[in-house]
């Protein structure tokens, strides 16, 4: 029989990123206009998808976790969180 040897060695790597306080135009983009009167259209936006972004707690401290903007995410959540100044992005990101 043959033994197989399980220790594995797990390679860490320390980064540093560069964030910056997002703003709606930041997290959003165009969709499509619509049509609203006579020849007249207004813009209606849909959230960036797969833009990563970082929360900051009510504390002021970054959280760890990665999320990520998705057609499933709680709208009034992302908003509440905007309003509040806890969303942060990738400063490459910033529009």
């Amino acid at each position: 029989m043959c033994a197989i040897d399980l220790e594995i060695e797990i390679e860490t790597r320390t980064i540093n990123v560069e964030l910056q306080k997002a703003f709606l135009d930041d997290i959003r983009e165009l969709d499509y206009n619509k049509e609203v009167a006579h020849k007249k259209f207004t813009p209606v936006f849909k959230l960036r998808e797969n833009l990563p972004f970082w929360l900051i707690d009510s504390k002021g401290v970054l959280q760890p976790q990665t999320y990520f903007l998705h057609n499933g995410v709680d709208k009034k959540d992302i908003y509440n969180y905007l309003k509040n100044g806890q969303i942060y992005i990738h400063k490459s990101f910033i529009k």
